[in-house]
């Protein structure tokens, strides 16, 4: 409490000369990282309280009702997300897209879904990202491409399925990796799915699937 009083002190001390010389006031490093500490802590109960209430939705049954609760929780996410506070967090503006484009796509409207999860697919600038954020934010962009690729599987969009995985190493080639973790080797199974699903699929998208799931289990050995 002593830091943190000293630190309110020189953040007073900062803004009186501030207003004398007609600047915006700058708050100490120390303040700032210690609000950004208690920031992260309430954003994280917070968080964890939306996943779970969309889990409560993901199981109900189709109709109105979950249509209705998921488009409330998805407007709440997206009161979240045009927080000024929440600009400088990259894995939060992440974490909260994710969870806006599944209560999205829980309510049927996929093309906003997919809106949602490429904003939180493009947050942030990975050069500037210290190691901490780096493994969160790989871990958020997994679940999101995860959810993003059920959800073509959940409504039989077969085409989409193999576009989106074929565009990964395109698109996010530092997601590339993907299919070395147990959450790809999933998604590569969808995709051979997809590619030999439709009634049209000859030897050719067999072949192709086959190949693909042929150099995943390669790089077991």
């Amino acid at each position: 409490m002593a830091e943190i009083r000293g630190a309110a002190e020189a953040l007073l001390r900062d803004a009186s000369r501030s207003q004398t010389l007609g600047e915006e006031p700058a708050p100490p490093a120390e303040l700032r990282a210690e609000l950004d500490r208690t920031f992260e802590v309430w954003i994280g109960a917070d968080q964890a309280c939306l996943a779970v209430r969309i889990e409560v939705v993901r199981c109900l049954p189709e109709g109105k009702p979950r249509q209705t609760a998921a488009r409330e929780l998805a407007a709440r996410c997206a009161g979240i997300l045009g927080r000024e506070e929440c600009e400088r967090f990259p894995a939060v503006l992440a974490w909260y897209g994710y969870l806006r484009g599944r209560a999205l796509a829980l309510a049927g409207d996929e093309a906003a879904a997919e809106e949602a999860w490429t904003l939180a697919l493009e947050q942030g600038d990975p050069a500037a990202w210290d190691a901490t954020t780096r493994v969160r934010m790989n871990a958020l962009r997994h679940l999101v491409l995860h959810a993003w690729i059920k959800s073509k599987v959940r409504t039989q969009a077969h085409a989409d399925v193999v576009r989106l995985i074929e565009e990964i190493p395109i698109r996010y080639p530092d997601l590339r990796l993907i299919f070395d973790t147990d959450l790809g080797k999933e998604l590569l199974l969808d995709y051979a799915r997809s590619l030999t699903a439709p009634p049209e699929a000859g030897a050719a998208e067999f072949e192709k699937a086959i190949g693909r799931l042929r150099e995943a289990l390669e790089k077991e050995r």
